[in-house]
């Protein structure tokens, strides 16, 4: 699984030359490694769950410095990086879709870990502003 982490590392090398397609590719890579991710998650042996949960911290971190990047490339803070990733107009109707998918994949990856215990979920931090740690486009 590392080296699918590396290959989309090297799919967010070059912000300058991504286009629809290879950002289609970013995604799908992201969630079959997500899915790889939550069924060893899901496993009785504690080693695969332990491993998973260390590449899944490794994508989270890789996740969130491409999005900072990103951010940078574009010029944009993280909330004209949200409000552009919200806008539907800004996409076609197929990398919308595309879109929308990899949100509620990504949604749903988080809700399995916070079930698991491996994501805390803090009430009391209602009130202060989101982490810049977080991947923009995966808060709803």
């Amino acid at each position: 699984m590392e080296d699918k982490i590396n290959n989309i590392k090297e799919l967010f090398s070059n912000f300058q030359e991504l286009t629809p397609e290879s950002v289609e590719k970013i995604v799908g890579e992201t969630l079959k490694v997500f899915s790889e991710i939550m069924g060893k998650l899901n496993s009785s042996d504690e080693k695969e769950r332990t491993e998973a949960l260390a590449m899944a911290t490794e994508l989270r971190e890789t996740l969130e410095k491409q999005a900072k990047e990103a951010m940078k490339a574009a010029g944009m803070d993280e909330e004209e990086l949200q409000a552009f990733l919200s806008n539907p107009q800004n996409f076609s109707s197929e990398e919308w879709g595309s879109l929308q998918q990899a949100k509620g994949e990504m949604k749903s990856f988080q809700s399995n870990l916070k079930e698991k215990g491996f994501i805390k979920d803090d009430k009391k931090k209602k009130n202060i502003k989101k982490s810049s740690k977080t991947v923009p486009w995966v808060q709803g």
